[in-house]
């Protein structure tokens, strides 16, 4: 698992779809030491939909705001927010938290596909460009004073939570080093999707 993800994470050919990504970046390096692909080279060909639908939009909207919001602006649907702020490092996960993360992770690409559509395919040409601008809290661009300072905190915590770490995974539990250990339940993960995206 490891050689794929770091592979598939420094591929210039296979776009990876994030939300404001540096922060989620540098917790997965925190709460997964012990992978050499998340400290080997950082990741490239990674699409920040923000800026793809800053690129996408023609009155140029506010880089301030969430992924609800955008999900409302873009593609008119509601995404729900409410186990964001719930216990993400005790294991096992609960349902509604896969479902959550899950339902993120289908809203990017719905997202993605609504930007090209609005674009008439020309976004795709320019997707060099979408990655260039990169994420806009890991460069503090376009970030009011109070939330340029939160992300100060963020940043520093998760150097913390790598250092403490020293090759320990974080959370109540540790977490399987062997992928081989690990279940996942695909049909009921993806179900879930659907429900909370129907929901």
């Amino acid at each position: 698992f490891d050689a794929f993800l770091g592979d598939m994470l420094t591929s210039s050919v296979v776009f990876k779809l994030g939300f404001s990504f540096g922060y989620d970046l540098s917790r997965m390096r925190a709460s997964y030491p012990h992978l050499a692909s998340l400290r080997g080279d950082e990741p490239s060909a990674m699409v920040d939909v923000k800026q793809l639908s800053y690129a996408a939009s023609a009155n140029r909207m506010n880089l301030r705001i969430g992924l609800a919001t955008l999900t409302k602006f873009v593609l008119g649907a509601t995404l729900s927010k409410k186990e964001q702020c719930s216990d993400w490092a005790r294991r096992p996960l609960t349902d509604a938290q896969l479902a959550y993360a899950a339902a993120d992770a289908y809203y990017l690409c719905l997202i993605f596909d609504k930007c090209v559509a609005k674009s008439n395919g020309t976004l795709l040409a320019r997707l060099d460009e979408v990655v260039a601008a990169g994420d806009p809290r890991a460069k503090g661009k376009y970030l009011p004073r109070k939330a340029k300072k939160a992300h100060r905190k963020q940043v520093a915590l998760a150097a913390q939570l790598m250092e403490r770490a020293g090759g320990k995974a974080l959370g109540h539990a540790t977490r399987a080093r062997n992928m081989g250990d690990v279940n996942v339940d695909v049909e009921r993960a993806l179900s879930a999707v659907g429900a909370a995206c129907d929901g």
